[in-house]
């Protein structure tokens, strides 16, 4: 895919799952989708190719439905090119570190004026 896009691939090691090869785009929306493959995991038959990762506060706000949408009409993919989609729990997590996050900010904005 990012061959036929034009993108750059990136290789790099990542902690506890070996090599990984990977490319990250921006879309219109300003949204950045990062594509990364782990290799043992598809060589082993784990996954059958790259994982979409996003920004928690975008999935939180806008869920994973619509997020793929928009990530398959911009890569001009459709919907049965995905193996596997992220279930609600991944957005309610992706809730709870955005809360968390600007918790932590209110506090630390709040401790700096004291």
């Amino acid at each position: 895919m990012a061959n036929r896009l034009g993108f750059p691939v990136l290789e790099w090691l990542e902690d506890g799952l070996g090599p990984t090869r990977g490319f990250a785009v921006r879309l219109s929306s300003g949204r950045v989708y990062v594509l990364k493959e782990h290799l043992l995991s598809i060589k082993y038959s784990y996954t059958k190719g790259p994982n979409i990762v996003v920004d928690a506060a975008g999935l939180a706000r806008l869920g994973v439905v619509t997020l793929l949408a928009e990530f398959l009409v911009a890569m001009d993919l459709a919907r049965t090119d995905v193996s596997w989609m992220a279930d609600r729990s991944y957005e309610l997590e992706a809730e709870k570190l955005v809360t968390e996050f600007e918790m932590r900010t209110l506090e630390l904005a709040r401790d700096s004026t004291q």
